[in-house]
């Protein structure tokens, strides 16, 4: 009897799931499995950080007790925005007015989203959001500040990922349409791209 993985603190919200642990959960989303308990086991495996010996070795009133908690993955997330957060013991800001973004971060943080809104969302997430000091002001930081921190952006809750990701898509659409360079085309590809991740990522967080 595994009591080390039962007694293991495993998120119950969408406020203690990181946006790492969504990462690797959202392929157990889609995948068929040919037993049902084999997807519980797999998301077990990833919410718990045990191995399938020790998850295997739970009973089945313990993998049922275990799914229970996991049915907050099947209720929607608040959309209210927080735009100040702390990861790591870096504060920063997210950025509402996408026009104040430099042109690299909002292009690259679009081309990610457009790529892949899940496994990219760390890298979307740190692409939109400005370091502060304790004061609220901008942060000067080094060139290596995002190879050394974006890897910490896994670790931000979902309950604040989420609004802000939805948000900035939506906003994306939004100021694409202002742009004039685009041909036609060009603009109803990036717009359907864009609905197209944006509804990906909704349908994901329903399960």
């Amino acid at each position: 009897h595994c009591t080390h993985c039962y007694s293991m603190k495993m998120p119950k919200s969408w406020d203690e799931l990181t946006v790492g642990q969504y990462q690797e959960l959202h392929p157990t989303f889609e995948k068929e499995y040919k037993n049902p308990v084999d997807k519980v086991i797999e998301q077990l495996m990833i919410l718990t950080n045990c191995s399938s010996d020790e998850v295997e070795a739970l009973t089945v009133d313990d993998l049922h007790s275990l799914q229970e908690q996991m049915t907050f993955l099947n209720k929607p997330i608040d959309k209210r925005l927080r735009v100040i957060f702390k990861v790591k013991g870096n504060r920063y800001r997210f950025e509402v007015n996408a026009r104040k973004l430099t042109g690299g971060a909002y292009m690259s943080a679009m081309h990610l989203a457009e790529k892949d809104p899940n496994t990219k969302l760390h890298q979307v997430l740190f692409n939109i959001a400005k370091p502060i000091n304790r004061f609220g002001r901008d942060k000067k930081v080094g060139k290596d500040f995002y190879e050394d921190h974006v890897d910490d952006f896994k670790e931000l809750p979902m309950s604040v990922a989420f609004p802000i990701v939805s948000f900035f898509l939506t906003l994306c659409q939004v100021l694409t349409t202002r742009i004039e360079d685009y041909s036609i085309q060009t603009l109803q590809k990036m717009n359907r791209n864009q609905k197209e991740a944006k509804a990906d990522l909704v349908q994901d967080m329903a399960g």
